[in-house]
């Protein structure tokens, strides 16, 4: 899908390392790694995507070199930065252990002179939903590293000092129908089977990851979709609870009334009917999400969720209960 994929600015960092394994003199690979940004001046609020990218200089070597990605432990993190530094909007830290949750682990082997690129959604780590201005995005990657082929246990360092690059950002004028717009297209790519594997990825992370006004709709109609089966890939319990959580946060009045809509509404409202439907698709966390905000929220919200929390079951210890063990999830690969 075309309509979100952007020529960004690109910074280059060219870094050898030095290592020496314990048996004998290890001649290591060279890298060069790369951090570009889909678009340099963005809508307030759409989504903006950092490339990384590691490429293995050409060495004339044949064994592989499998290079390590990992969001695990903020070796790989994003922030938006103010002119003075400041880093502004960090989205709301999940209760989750993070290990348990939806980090990203990927492993790359790399021949000479081959590269491999990971897409990072920004607003995973920060809201662009920020006043017009000036910022910097900052991309850092601590910890990268690799092993050779031939030996699996010995692991060295892609880089010799941590990677960390600012990358100019323009902030312009809020444009909300556009966003909305942007998102709504995302759900299309993700629905569509024509659309290529790797936008159907990105588009259901990026719609799962969303947090405001601007997504909500596209994240109730991903909701639905799920509920009636045309999404069949890419997501379980723990992609389905991180959404609604983050629909959650927003404990506002529109968001309590856009989910009492989708509750009462033709796919989800025959659960309305008196029966026990606590163990039939999305019905339950959706259950939860509705009692949650009704915990959490103001007077106002409580006034709009009041008589569905008493027709609809919740789900005491959903978040717990979803995130209790690790199982790492393997990243997506887009």
């Amino acid at each position: 899908m075309k309509t979100f994929l952007f020529v960004g600015a690109i910074v280059v960092l060219f870094l050898t390392s030095n290592t020496t394994a314990v048996a004998g003199t290890f001649v290591p690979p060279r890298f060069t790694v790369t951090a570009e940004i889909s678009e340099t001046a963005l809508i307030a609020g759409a989504p903006l995507y950092v490339y990384l990218t590691v490429t293995r200089e050409e060495d004339g070597n044949p064994e592989l070199a499998t290079v390590s990605l990992t969001s695990i432990n903020d070796n790989v993190r994003l922030q938006i930065d103010d002119l003075n530094a400041q880093e502004v909007k960090r989205r709301p830290r999940q209760p989750w252990p993070a290990v348990n949750g939806l980090e990203f682990l990927l492993f790359k082997p790399l021949g000479a002179g081959e590269s491999y690129t990971k897409t990072l959604i920004v607003h995973r780590w920060s809201s662009t939903a920020l006043p017009a201005g000036s910022y910097t995005v900052v991309v850092e990657a601590p910890r990268l590293n690799y092993y050779m082929e031939k030996n699996r246990s010995e692991w060295h360092p892609v880089l010799e000092k941590p990677f960390r690059k600012a990358i100019p950002l323009k902030i312009l004028p809020p444009d909300h129908e556009r966003v909305a717009r942007i998102f709504d297209e995302m759900l299309t790519a993700v629905t569509a089977e024509s659309t290529p594997w790797s936008d159907r990825y990105r588009a259901l992370d990026s719609i799962i990851f969303a947090q405001g006004p601007d997504a909500l709709a596209s994240q109730l109609g991903l909701l639905a979709a799920m509920e009636k089966d045309t999404v069949r890939f890419g997501y379980g319990q723990k992609e389905i609870v991180t959404m609604l959580w983050y629909i959650v946060q927003s404990a506002d009045v529109a968001t309590a009334r856009a989910l009492a809509a989708l509750a009462r509404g033709p796919v989800f409202g025959t659960n309305l009917d008196g029966e026990d439907h606590s163990g039939r698709g999305i019905w339950p966390m959706l259950g939860w999400a509705i009692h949650e905000l009704h915990r959490t929220g103001s007077p106002e919200v409580q006034a709009v969720t009041k008589e569905l929390v008493e027709v609809v079951p919740d789900k005491p210890g959903l978040v717990e209960m979803t995130f209790q063990h690790g199982g790492m999830q393997f990243d997506k690969d887009y």
